[in-house]
């Protein structure tokens, strides 16, 4: 066994030793080395019962009362501008038909509650997307016949200013980083306010409610270590609720 050991080491200190060991007899593990007879033996294969699991759609967590993911999302070559319609409607999830085979699949919650989507709905949608998880460029102007959805994750190399027409929503890194997060100036129409991220907002005139999910701003050797972009504002609005 020292004798192999030596062979097999690609250090030439380490090989010396080994062969001494080997010439010796006086290898570390030699002496208590104990081969058993038949080493490689036949086991019962374990069986396990197949059974089907139930697998539902998503659902966001009781105290997050805002969120939007793209579980699925068409590559698009320019922004979409039409009509889509709307599919599937389950709980959180929908989802929405560009045409020519392109659909859109969102899990969305939006003050408390999922989007106020009906399958067969007929919607306005603006919808655009960079296609780079780590260069990001998405936004979603969603008007349905009971409901609106905005929603915008823009990166840059630098603070970050964004802009989705539709919807008058106008929104742009201001005052100096603090702990990589920055202040955002927020416009909807002709009213603004300054936010901070997991701040929520309603604007009466848009009959919009504006959450600021994250804007994030990585400074000094830690931008070095962050892939894609430094600087990111990430938002979600909807209809206002009424009670």
């Amino acid at each position: 066994m020292a004798k192999a050991q030596a062979e097999l080491t690609p250090d030439t200190a380490q090989a010396r030793l080994w062969a001494q060991a080997a010439t010796a007899g006086t290898g570390p593990a030699a002496p208590g080395l104990h081969l058993e007879a038949g080493a490689v033996r036949q086991r019962v294969a374990v069986r396990i019962s197949e059974r089907s699991t139930q697998q539902g759609e998503p659902v966001f967590p009781p105290d997050v009362q805002a969120g939007l993911a793209m579980l699925a999302a068409p590559a698009l070559a320019e922004p979409f501008s039409g009509t889509a319609r709307v599919g599937s409607v389950r709980g959180e999830v929908f989802t929405l038909d560009l045409g020519e085979g392109r659909v859109l699949r969102l899990h969305a919650k939006v003050g408390g509650g999922p989007v106020r989507a009906a399958a067969g709905d007929s919607a306005r949608l603006f919808y655009r997307t960079s296609g780079d998880p780590f260069f990001r460029n998405e936004a979603i102007d969603l008007q349905l016949p009971g409901d609106r959805l905005v929603y915008a994750l823009v990166g840059a190399a630098a603070p970050v200013r964004l802009e989705i027409p539709g919807a008058g929503v106008r929104a742009a890194q201001v005052e100096r980083p603090d702990s990589n997060t920055m202040a955002v100036a927020l416009t909807v129409g002709r009213e603004g306010r300054t936010m901070r991220p997991g701040e929520e907002v309603e604007f009466p005139r848009a009959q919009l409610t504006v959450r600021l999910l994250a804007s994030v701003a990585v400074q000094g050797e830690a931008a070095h270590a962050v892939e894609g972009d430094p600087y990111r504002i990430e938002l979600l609005a909807w209809r206002t609720r009424r009670q």
